[in-house]
């Protein structure tokens, strides 16, 4: 690779780094083509970019971004999966796939302003609901005391209305 396809590599990296809201560190050493073009297909799914890069690029290209914390992480044989909307879709592809195949091994994350995620962090954000289920809880939150009080304003007529049905069918069968 030439100086001018390095530095525009770099600044492609970088450029995307800037963007992410989160970046996951995957080692797939051991994985089939098979396996790896499924693991891409996941991340594609989930609009996460997977990217296959040097380890002396990546670093380069680290610098003076956000996530320059986890340069260090960067070693052996590493893929970089890069979460561009939601922070906890690249850590929950890599752990939902390292769950059905133990060859991926998930090293580190990170999220902007350097906060370094070791392995546990990275389960653990995976753990996390995305923002479409906490705005469907808050939601849900934020209606129930509605709710409870409608049921409350209407529960005497609800509940007079059965007293006169259930008259109006004594009646009919007296009749």
């Amino acid at each position: 690779m030439d100086k001018a396809t390095k530095a525009a590599t770099i600044e492609q990296l970088r450029s995307k780094f800037e963007k992410a809201q989160s970046i996951v560190v995957l080692n797939y050493k051991g994985l089939t083509v098979e396996e790896v073009t499924g693991l891409r297909r996941e991340f594609r799914k989930n609009a996460v970019e997977y990217r296959v890069v040097k380890n002396t690029l990546a670093r380069l290209a680290l610098k003076g971004t956000p996530f320059e914390a986890i340069g260090g992480e960067i070693k052996d044989t590493m893929a970089l999966a890069m979460g561009l909307g939601d922070p906890t879709q690249p850590a929950r592809v890599a752990v939902a796939f390292a769950r059905t195949n133990e060859k991926l091994k998930v090293k580190a994350g990170a999220l902007p302003r350097g906060r370094l995620l070791n392995t546990e962090d990275v389960k653990g954000l995976a753990a996390l609901p995305s923002k479409n289920e906490v705005r469907a809880r808050m939601l849900s939150l934020w209606q129930t005391p509605q709710r409870n009080l409608l049921y409350v304003m209407t529960a005497a007529q609800r509940d007079m209305l059965g007293v006169l049905k259930a008259y109006e069918a004594e009646k009919a069968k007296a009749a």
